[in-house]
Formats: structure tokens, sequence, C-alpha cells
């Protein structure tokens, strides 16, 4: 393979971290992850070292096979600092930095129901309904599948396994990747 089978855009978020880590051998291998670093308005340049390690340090270190940083929320002011704190990550090889037009700042965010005293039974609920649909692959399919199947079918009378936003977030990070490089030619 001359190169990636897929590139996900990712958030450098523990969950994304936690989903590249627990992806199969095969699937893993066959992506180079774009990491999205977060706005960090107002952010004094000379903090700018520290917060980027606190991202960039765990993204690192599960991009064993490559990828991509990227600033797409960097204030003009942060430029010189931002690439000068993410420099040493690029000189290691194993995150590139991305180059390219200015990027509008929208951002677009997803919750999952997590919270309130019916918060198991909801998030139960809501797991059996995706693996009640007819395109829901099944337990074998992938880590992702696996945890909502086991979500799904866990009993209402405890919390172990419900998740929260992260475990929700990971799983659909290890569902959505894991289909991809599946679906793809040559995969």
């Amino acid at each position: 393979m001359s190169g990636p089978l897929y590139v996900p855009v990712l958030p450098t978020r523990p969950h994304a971290v936690g989903a590249c880590r627990r992806l199969w051998p095969d699937v893993r291998a066959a992506i180079r992850p774009l990491w999205n670093l977060p706005p960090l308005p107002g952010a004094a340049p000379e903090t700018l070292t520290t917060l980027v390690g606190k991202y960039v340090d765990p993204v690192s270190a599960a991009s064993r096979h490559g990828g991509w940083i990227d600033t797409p929320f960097g204030e003009d002011a942060q430029t010189a600092a931002l690439a000068e704190a993410l420099s040493v990550y690029c000189e290691w090889g194993r995150l590139l930095p991305v180059t390219g037009p200015e990027r509008t700042e929208a951002q677009q965010a997803a919750a999952v129901l997590t919270r309130g005293s019916d918060r198991i039974a909801v998030n139960r609920s809501a797991a059996r309904r995706i693996i009640g649909l007819p395109e829901f692959r099944g337990a074998g399919a992938g880590q992702g599948e696996e945890w909502l199947s086991d979500c799904a079918n866990g009993p209402l009378s405890t919390s172990e396994g419900v998740g929260g936003p992260a475990e929700w977030l990971r799983a659909g990070n290890l569902q959505h990747m894991t289909y991809v490089v599946r679906s793809l030619p040559g995969a």
C-alpha cells in the first residue's frame, strides 16, 4: 500500500485517541488520522507549548503509523507559537503539519443523553435501537459494534457498560473507522 486507505478527521480529545488505540490492527494500519487541535481562545503564546502538549502528546503516541496535525481554530496572534509548539511533533515524523487556505471556524457538536434518573434505561434503549437497525453489522463487525451490543444487552440494574459521552463517542469512532476501512477496495 503506497498510502493510507482512509484519513479520518478527529479531534485531539481522549475519546478519539481511545478509539484509535482500540482499533483492530488491520484497521489501524490502514488509517492516517488528521488530528484537529481544539480552539484555544485567548491563550497566551507563552502557554501554548504546554497546552499543545496536553492535546498532542496522546495523539502522537496513538499515531504510530503516521498522520497529520492541524490548528484550524488558531488565532492570528497564536500562529508563530503554535508552529513552534507543533514543530517537535513534526520533527519526529509521526505527524505532519497541514497547510492550505484559511478554514472556517464553524463547529458542530453532538450530544448523547447521559444524565438524569433514567440515564441507564435511556442509553440502553438507544443502544437497542441501533443494534435493531437492519444496517447494524453485528457485534463481531468491530469493537464499536461489540460495545453497542454489550450496552444494549446489559441489565437496567447497573450502569456498568452504559458509558457516558466519551464511551459513546469512542464507540462511534471505532464503528465508523472500521466500517470505512473494510468498505474500501484492497482492505
